[in-house]
C-alpha cells in the first residue's frame, strides 16, 4: 500500500466518479481505475460499487477505512512539513553541549532563540570540556561550547563572546582598594596557579598575560585555596573563572581582571554547520554580556556583641479620682486608688506598701477582724460553745459586745471618720462557728467550722487598682506594660 493510492482512494470518495477524481488529481480515468484496483487487491476488500451512469459509491467497507485513510494523508502532510522546517533551521533539534558557568549566557540566548523560531529546540548536556569536544567529534553533540580553546583538529570555533578573570586576594591588600587590576599591579605578588596538566589552555593564557609571574603556593580547588588565601600569613592571590555566587567572606577581596579576557567559542564538526545550529549561533553571538556579579557583602563578626536596643521611657500610669461622695462612718477610710495615686512604672521592683487604716466603724471590716458575721448574714444556730472559746465569744447568737474606741485616728482621715467607735474584741484562733442540724431521730447534731474571715472591701465610689506585690518575693516586678491599661 501506498501513499498515492490512499490520495486516490479519497479523491474518488470524496468526487463519486472516476471522471471528476482524474480531473482533481490531474490524471486519466483509467489510471484512477489501475489505483482503485491495486489498492483493493492490497487490502483484499472492495472499496466501490457502482451507482448511477458515471457514478460510483462507497461500500460499507469502504466507509469504515476512508477516515483513516485521510488521517494517514495528514499525518504524512505533517512528516513533510516538519522536514521542510528542519532543511530550513526553523523546526528541529539542536544537542549542545554546555556548562553551569555558561547557564546565564545561553539561557538568555534560548529566550531569543524561542521568539525567532519557535518551533526549534535546544536539549543541553552538561559535560566537562573535553569530554564535550569528544562528544562533537563523535556526533554525540551538534556543537559544544568551550572556553580559552584556540584550535581543535577537525572542528570549527565560531566565536560568541569573551569573559573576565576574577582576581582573589587578601581584603588587607592595598590592591583590593581598586575596582580593576591590571596584570602588571600583580606581577610580584605570588600567583597561586594549578599546573598546566590540568588546564592547558587556561595556563597557557594567564602566564601570557603576565611573563613575568612570581610563583606562589599550590593551586589545589577553587574553595580550598580561598581559604588558605584568606588564612595565610603572607598575601598571595589567585585568578579564575567567574562560575557561581562569589563566597562571602570578609577576609577576601574580588576584583576583575582587565586583561586577559577568555574567549568563549562554540565548536562544531567541519561541515555541521546546518541551518538549526546557525540560528543558536546567531541567538549566543547577538546576546550581550551578562551583568557584572555583585561584591560580596561584608558579613558581621558573629563574636561581636549585638546592638543593645534604646532605653525607653516608660509612661507612668495615674488612676483618676474617684467621684466625690458624701464622707459617712463605712466610706470615710482611705483606700488605694484615690485621688492623687500613683502606680510605678511597669517593669521596676514594687515595695509593698504599709497597709492604709480603715475606719473602725465599718462593720465589714469589724467582720473580718472578729470573725463575728456581719448583720446581713443569718445568725447560725445557738449551740453548745467549745470549752476554748472566751466568755465574751460565747454569748446569745447574733448578740455583739461593747467594742472600746480606737486609741487613736489616722491624722488623713476625715473628721467624720474620727467618732469613737466600739472596737471589736479579741477573739481566739480557734474560733469557730457552730452549726446546729436537727437529724429525724437522732437528735440535734453540732457542725464546728473555722469562722469565716471576709477579705476587706474598698470604700464605696473607689476604683480598683493592681495589687501590690511584695517587696520580698524572688525576681518579681511589677506588671508588664502590655497589662498596665490606663485607669478609667
Amino acid at each position: 500500500m501506498e501513499l498515492r493510492q490512499l490520495e486516490y482512494f479519497v479523491a474518488v470518495a470524496e468526487e463519486h466518479g472516476l471522471a471528476r477524481a482524474a480531473e482533481r488529481l490531474r490524471s486519466t480515468a483509467e489510471a484512477v481505475a489501475g489505483r482503485i484496483g491495486a489498492l483493493e487487491g492490497d487490502l483484499g476488500l472492495r472499496l466501490f460499487e457502482p451507482a448511477a451512469p458515471g457514478h460510483v459509491r462507497l461500500t460499507a467497507a469502504g466507509e469504515r477505512l476512508l477516515p483513516e485513510a485521510r488521517a494517514a494523508l495528514a499525518a504524512a502532510g505533517r512528516v513533510r512539513e516538519t522536514a521542510a522546517g528542519i532543511a530550513g533551521g526553523t523546526d528541529g533539534l539542536v544537542r549542545l553541549g554546555t556548562s553551569r558557568a555558561f547557564s546565564d549566557r545561553v539561557y538568555r540566548a534560548l529566550g531569543v532563540l524561542a521568539e525567532r523560531r519557535p518551533r526549534l529546540r535546544v536539549r543541553q548536556e552538561r559535560a566537562p570540556q573535553d569530554a564535550r569536544l569528544a562528544a562533537v567529534r563523535s556526533g554525540t553533540f551538534d556543537a559544544a561550547l568551550v572556553r580559552a580553546v584556540r584550535r581543535v583538529d577537525g572542528m570549527v570555533l565560531y566565536p560568541v563572546w569573551t569573559e573576565p578573570l576574577l582576581v582573589a586576594l587578601p581584603a588587607g591588600h592595598p590592591l583590593a582598594a581598586r575596582d580593576e587590576l591590571h596584570p602588571e599591579q600583580l606581577a610580584r605578588l605570588p600567583l597561586r596557579l594549578a599546573p598546566r596538566a590540568v588546564n592547558p589552555a587556561f595556563h597557557d593564557l594567564v602566564t601570557g598575560a603576565l611573563p613575568q609571574w612570581t610563583p606562589g603556593p599550590p593551586f589545589t580547588t577553587l574553595r580550598a585555596t580561598l581559604d588558605d588565601l584568606a588564612g595565610a600569613a603572607e598575601p598571595s592571590w589567585t585568578v579564575f573563572h567567574p562560575v557561581g555566587p562569589l563566597p562571602r567572606d570578609r577576609r577576601l577581596a574580588f576584583r576583575a581582571l582587565r586583561a586577559p579576557r577568555v574567549p568563549v567559542s562554540l565548536a562544531v564538526r567541519a561541515g555541521g554547520l546546518v541551518p538549526a545550529v546557525r540560528a543558536l549561533l546567531e541567538a549566543l553571538t547577538g546576546t550581550t554580556d551578562p551583568p557584572p556579579a555583585p561584591w560580596p557583602v561584608p558579613v558581621p563578626d558573629p563574636r561581636a556583641a549585638p546592638p543593645r536596643p534604646a532605653p525607653r521611657t516608660p509612661r507612668p500610669v495615674t488612676a483618676r479620682a474617684a467621684p466625690a461622695r458624701p464622707a459617712s462612718p463605712a466610706t470615710a477610710a482611705p483606700t488605694a486608688g484615690a485621688a492623687g495615686a500613683s502606680r510605678p512604672p511597669c517593669g521596676t521592683p514594687v515595695t509593698a506598701p504599709a497597709p492604709a487604716p480603715r475606719a473602725s466603724g465599718d462593720r465589714r471590716d469589724a467582720t473580718a477582724r472578729s470573725g463575728t458575721p456581719d448583720a446581713t448574714h443569718a445568725a447560725p444556730p445557738q449551740g453548745p460553745a467549745p470549752a476554748d472559746m472566751p466568755a465574751a465569744a460565747q454569748g446569745p447568737a447574733g448578740a455583739q459586745a461593747p467594742l472600746p474606741a480606737p486609741a487613736h485616728a489616722p491624722a488623713d482621715m476625715p473628721a467624720a471618720a474620727q467618732a469613737p467607735v466600739p472596737a471589736p474584741a479579741p477573739i481566739a484562733a480557734s474560733a469557730r462557728l457552730q452549726t446546729v442540724m436537727q437529724v429525724p431521730g437522732q437528735g440535734p447534731i453540732v457542725a464546728q467550722a473555722p469562722a469565716p474571715v471576709h477579705a476587706p472591701l474598698p470604700a464605696r465610689g473607689a476604683l480598683p487598682v493592681h495589687a501590690p506585690v511584695a517587696a520580698d518575693a524572688p525576681g518579681r516586678t511589677s506588671c508588664p506594660e502590655a497589662a498596665c491599661p490606663d485607669l478609667p
